[in-house]
């Protein structure tokens, strides 16, 4: 649900929304509470009322920076999962430059033929939550190539030692960044986020029981705020999917740049 609405939905009209949403929704708990309460408010009302507003906003705002927190700690690594894939593919590139003509020329294909399936059909996949099994079966091949090779010299045999790490280190750099596809939030937490925050709203604009300018301002500007948060939350839990997702420019970069995409409609860089 929320990959869907991320990537459906760019992340500053995400932003919009929750603000509206949260907005509208104590004021009207604001509206409606004023309606109910009919006995005038005293000091010793507002009092308990500003105690509680305070002790439920923060309770939830230490909640939701921890999930911020979180999600853009695991944005983070994601990218590091990514540079350490395309870094060894790099040098992978430059390791094989010591092969005879005919293996090196079939240990170049098979890694351009991995880095751009990564780059254009994967990266469009991972958006939805999916991988490529063409990737794999790229990497599988580059694998058999480079292990059907004998090298002969000491030079191609250091270098041959090389590539193995290289490709062991793409490996589990791709099984790692696949394990991100999913959210880092447990699915029972992302609905109590969005179910909690509307809930939380409804009670800090029951509790305020005024619906004057200054009175409800407080209530507005926490919605405004708090919503602002969510929506960077839910941005930020998917790496692939939405508008704050990661890049795949590094699979471009450097000596993966002499690799050209098959045709102009195939997905290009972010």
């Amino acid at each position: 649900m929320a990959r869907e609405l991320i990537n459906a939905v760019p992340f500053w009209w995400l932003v919009i929304l929750c603000i509206s949403v949260l907005t509208i929704i104590s004021y009207l708990a604001v509206i409606i509470s004023t309606q109910l309460i009919t006995v005038p408010i005293d000091k010793d009302h507002r009092s308990l009322s500003n105690a509680l507003i305070r002790i439920l906003s923060t309770g939830f705002s230490v909640l939701l920076a921890f999930i911020i927190i979180n999600t853009w700690n695991y944005l983070l690594e994601t990218q590091d999962d990514i540079a350490t894939e395309a870094d060894a593919l790099a040098a992978m590139v430059r390791n094989i430059n010591v092969f005879p003509a005919p293996e090196k020329n079939k240990l170049m294909a098979g890694i351009r033929d991995y880095t751009i399936l990564v780059r254009t059909q994967e990266w469009t996949l991972m958006k939805e939550g999916k991988e490529s099994p063409d990737a794999w079966n790229a990497l599988n091949n580059l694998f058999f190539t480079l292990q059907s090779f004998d090298p002969k010299t000491n030079l191609e045999k250091i270098y041959y030692s090389q590539c193995l790490k290289n490709l062991d280190t793409i490996l589990n750099a791709r099984r790692d960044r696949l394990s991100r596809l999913t959210s880092i939030i447990p699915e029972k937490l992302s609905s109590s986020l969005i179910i909690g925050s509307i809930f939380l709203v409804v009670i800090l604009g029951l509790i305020r029981g005024e619906s004057g300018f200054l009175n409800t301002t407080p209530i507005l500007f926490f919605s405004i705020v708090f919503g602002f948060n969510v929506a960077i939350a839910l941005s930020f839990d998917y790496p692939y999917s939405g508008d704050i997702s990661v890049s795949n420019r590094l699979f471009y970069e450097g000596m993966l740049s002499s690799f050209k995409d098959p045709s102009p409609n195939t997905t290009a860089r972010k």
